[in-house]
């Protein structure tokens, strides 16, 4: 025969507080998901509603993206280069152009990243934001930014037709 006996009081107790430890873990790391996902929405749509969605893609620059009710899309994107970053928000619409961009920030002062900003800040608009000698070295950041949004807006459309 099998004897059983009663388990120990620390056994019960150190068990419930595991148990207790692992709930309020997963409680806290989806209160900060929802967080940071408002926190991104707020920082690419300023002013949007609460209904626009936030996407992590982690595709090259690409780090995610916010879909509003109108089904525009912005792309949150981070170009890297060895003397810091640069973080952009471009906004795509339903055709897949870019509409409008704008530069959230730099971590660098840097000719490179002062220029990368105005090669950004200049999609999507009529105006020419001239030539400059850097521009040889940053235009590829800038194509490989766009084709990832491409790319990842093309995804994006399949999957709703596919609904």
């Amino acid at each position: 025969m099998i004897n059983f006996r009663k388990p120990d009081a620390s056994l019960v107790v150190t068990t419930a507080v595991i148990f207790v430890l692992a709930l309020a873990g997963a409680l806290s790391s989806r209160y900060a998901s929802r967080l940071s996902s408002a926190d991104f929405n707020t920082l690419l749509a300023p002013g949007s509603n609460a209904s626009s969605t936030w996407e992590l893609l982690r595709e090259g620059p690409v780090v995610g993206r916010t879909v509003n009710l109108e089904n525009v899309a912005t792309y949150l994107i981070v170009i890297s280069l060895s003397g810091g970053t640069l973080r952009a928000a471009i906004v795509v619409g339903k055709d897949g152009e870019t509409r409008s961009a704008r530069v959230l920030g730099s971590s660098s002062g840097m000719p490179y990243f002062k220029r990368l900003g105005v090669l950004i800040q200049g999609l999507g608009t009529a105006q020419s934001v001239g030539y400059s000698p850097l521009d040889s070295v940053l235009e590829p950041l800038v194509r490989n930014a766009l084709d990832t949004i491409a790319r990842a807006e093309r995804d994006r459309r399949d999957a709703l037709h596919d609904k």
